[in-house]
């Protein structure tokens, strides 16, 4: 029997001795109840299958490939691509996961280690799917890797049972056509793709209680454009009583551009626009929107070809903040948060992106700013959530994202789903708290 086959079959055998059953979870789909196939580091039976192109290896077994596996353990598996050179070209080898259940956080991400020998320009495609239609979602350019490098590919929203493809394209060496094309990969994860719900019972004064399974999360996120609760509850709270110049997904471009109010302050080359993932380039850009997950999604792109210039976000002025949000004896103290998602391409990850509240102080002819947040340098992997307290300010205000441009650089620095929670506003507090400044 062929070395190959012998794999899977007895990985296959492995993994029904661990995984009996599955449920239906509609569309002809069926979700495995038991493995739940979010990680697979090959040195145990995991829910992802592959076809014949692939073999289980290990540093002994891959010659000069490879040094150990993914976790640079030389006794440690991983699932190794080999094309033995026989003409006339070399096949795609095709590993998958199994039918996972949805929805799942907004920021679910697949990440795998990989590494190569004897290919030259051929690529590992990466595929999302649900019962109706695949799509690509990513590749891997770099397979000129002779060492483990970590990939990292965003899916988006899953709102239904979704699967998760790699598909190696091996392209042989030109100097030495005949060789073995071998592709290591290792240690594949589905990051931030199941519900990050904290525990059961009884909430915490800063926790709301999703009432379809008892779970608490932080109130901060409600009505924060993501799905926290198992049936959606918090973001069915009042939402729609929120001013809609506090809460901006940048979808509806008749209504001012897309910019929901807010305004773009361009000082110099550097401005803020609305793109899409479409717009922006593939080799840096921004692949997806957060709100939608698709490259068809509008957010809001800060970029600019001067260094140092300016790109300011300007929302609308809004009144002073309640009372509660600064008294330390109140329930709802800080309860007033501003919540967005943020990603910077490579080529700005290491300049300015700040969120200041600019405060109308009579004391202060310019008014009085105060910084809430500010980008860490090299944070740039992936949409990235934030929320902050306001300050505590007693006067009307307005906020800005402000982003520093880099030198004769066109990377975008992106900001999506802004929203203000409720307490900003005084909805769903009672009236007890929604006293006055004291004089």
């Amino acid at each position: 029997m062929d070395r190959r086959m012998l794999d899977v079959i007895l990985w296959t055998v492995g993994l029904l001795a661990s995984s009996s059953s599955t449920s239906d979870v509609g569309d002809g789909v069926n979700v495995s109840s038991l493995v739940p196939g979010f990680q697979c580091d090959f040195d145990a039976a995991c829910a992802w299958t592959w076809d014949g192109a692939f073999r289980l290896s290990n540093s002994s077994s891959a010659g000069e490939a490879t040094s150990g596996d993914g976790k640079h353990n030389v006794t440690g598996q991983f699932l190794q691509y080999e094309d033995a050179g026989s003409l006339p070209g070399p096949l795609p080898g095709n590993l998958s996961s199994p039918w996972l259940k949805a929805p799942t956080e907004r920021t679910c991400n697949l990440q795998f280690w990989y590494r190569t020998s004897g290919i030259e320009d051929g690529a590992i495609l990466i595929f999302l799917a649900n019962a109706n239609h695949t799509k690509e979602v990513g590749k891997v350019f770099d397979m000129k890797a002779n060492r483990w490098k970590l990939h990292r590919t965003q899916l988006g929203r899953l709102t239904t049972p979704f699967r998760v493809s790699l598909e190696v394209i091996g392209a042989r060496s030109t100097t030495r056509p005949l060789a073995p094309s071998l592709v290591g990969i290792d240690d594949i994860q589905l990051v931030d793709c199941t519900k990050s719900t904290t525990k059961d019972g009884t909430c915490s004064e800063t926790e709301f209680r999703c009432p379809s399974s008892d779970a608490c999360i932080e109130k901060d996120r409600v009505c924060d454009f993501s799905v926290d609760c198992q049936d959606g509850e918090d973001e069915n709270q009042d939402c729609d009583k929120i001013p809609s110049t506090s809460r901006c997904t940048f979808e509806n471009t008749t209504d001012g551009g897309g910019m929901c109010s807010w305004r773009n302050l361009a000082r110099g080359t550097a401005e803020w626009t609305i793109r899409t993932g479409e717009d922006t380039d593939p080799r840096f850009g921004i692949r997806t929107d957060h709100t939608t997950g698709t490259p068809k999604g509008h957010f809001a792109c800060a970029s600019g070809r001067s260094f140092g210039h300016e790109a300011t976000l300007e929302s609308i002025q809004f009144d002073r903040l309640p009372y509660y949000h600064l008294n330390k004896e109140s329930a709802y103290y800080n309860s007033c948060h501003v919540n967005f998602f943020y990603q910077m391409d490579r080529r700005q990850a290491a300049y300015g992106f700040t969120l200041y509240a600019l405060e109308f102080d009579p004391r202060h002819a310019v008014g009085l700013k105060h910084e809430i947040w500010s980008a860490a340098p090299g944070d740039r992997s992936g949409w990235r959530r934030v929320s902050r307290p306001l300050p505590h300010m007693r006067q009307k205000y307005r906020l800005h994202f402000v982003v520093q441009t880099n030198f004769r650089r066109k990377g975008c620095t992106s900001i999506d789903d802004i929203s203000m929670t409720p307490e900003c506003f005084g909805i769903g507090v009672p009236e007890n708290e929604t006293r006055e400044f004291p004089p």
